[in-house]
């Protein structure tokens, strides 16, 4: 009876633990499987299995706000194709298939929310979450490989759901960066990224939050154990 107890315990416990990607403007959740890294001008996501780096990405990147940086702007730019330069000798640029381009809340948050497929890379579905919030234009772009699609939309619909935009402090909003409109492509030729109030991004969440969580597992595990042993 003890061990079919605790069987069903460590089942409910070993359940995916939250990984939560923070920086000094955004956050939301992914796998415990994923990790990130900074590598400026942007945040990269991807999962640690080297074999499923090559089938999803998430990219997060801002810059200073510009006056036509607006979510109409945002709307009007993820509802157009994106032309994708084509490796092979002589090729034409392939433009994209927008698959649909709307404003959503997220939170309390408006984003602009566009889903593309091949717009980053041939055959990758790719999900743009484009806002401006107080003076930063944040793009969030989550790009998944066409076949391995069903793979990653759990994965996805996490970070979407969970995703919140911080209050900068005040040290934080002097920020130089390139102006203009927000858009897919444009972020990578930002020279002066929002600085990180941690360096490595989430290693510090694996080293604490993590940690933490499994401590507290373990310690309700032991608990339980003892609970149950009294109780039989």
């Amino acid at each position: 009876m003890i061990l079919q107890r605790f069987f069903i315990l460590v089942c409910l416990l070993g359940s995916p633990l939250s990984l939560a990607f923070e920086n000094e403007f955004l956050k939301f959740d992914l796998p415990k499987s994923w990790i990130c890294e900074h590598k400026p001008p942007n945040w990269v996501c991807s999962p640690q299995s080297s074999k499923d780096q090559t089938e999803a990405i998430v990219v997060v990147s801002a810059k200073q706000a510009g006056p036509e940086d607006n979510l109409g702007n945002y709307l009007k730019h993820l509802g157009q194709p994106k032309m994708l330069a084509i490796k092979e000798a002589k090729a034409a640029p392939q433009p994209s298939k927008v698959i649909h381009a709307k404003q959503r809340l997220l939170g309390p948050q408006k984003w602009v929310e566009g889903l593309h497929l091949g717009s980053e890379v041939r055959n990758f579905y790719t999900l743009y979450l484009a806002t401006k919030s107080q003076n930063l234009s944040i793009l969030v772009s989550l790009s998944a490989d066409k076949a391995k699609a069903r793979k990653y939309n759990n994965v996805f619909a996490r970070v979407v759901k969970s995703i919140r935009v911080k209050r900068l402090k005040m040290e934080s909003r002097r920020v130089v960066g390139q102006q203009g409109v927000a858009a897919p492509g444009e972020y990578s030729n930002v020279q002066a990224p929002i600085p990180m109030t941690s360096s490595g991004l989430v290693e510090r969440v694996l080293g604490s939050k993590l940690l933490t969580s499994l401590v507290f597992a373990f310690a309700i595990m032991i608990i339980a154990i003892v609970f149950f042993a009294f109780k039989s």
